[in-house]
């Protein structure tokens, strides 16, 4: 079954560019994971310091592996945020466009 994550970024003051830089580094390597079907990041239009991704995993083996790896990265770059990462993890109800749910 499908795993998706919500999680929100917010850049300490001042480190906008160096946490964008870093985001796209992030969504580069989740290439190489077979088990990430989608890892999106999105910027706020209004606070250019929050960020949001949208993450969806094969299952919850992708997503730990995933977690594992991340968690090793996120050392490097804590210093650019200004608060712990808000992750949320979700089970998909209904989507269009992503095939998620089969239709009935």
């Amino acid at each position: 079954m499908h795993v998706a994550v919500f999680a929100t970024l917010r850049a300490a003051e001042g480190c906008e560019h160096e946490l964008t830089s870093v985001i796209e580094d992030l969504v580069e390597q989740s290439h190489e994971e077979p088990g990430t079907l989608v890892y999106a990041a999105h910027r706020h239009r209004k606070q250019p310091g929050v960020f949001w991704f949208y993450e969806v995993y094969e299952d919850a083996a992708a997503l730990e592996e995933h977690a594992a790896r991340a968690g090793a990265r996120m050392a490097e770059f804590a210093h650019l945020l200004a608060e712990r990462p808000q992750v949320n993890v979700v089970d998909a109800v209904a989507d269009k466009g992503l095939g998620l749910i089969p239709y009935l």
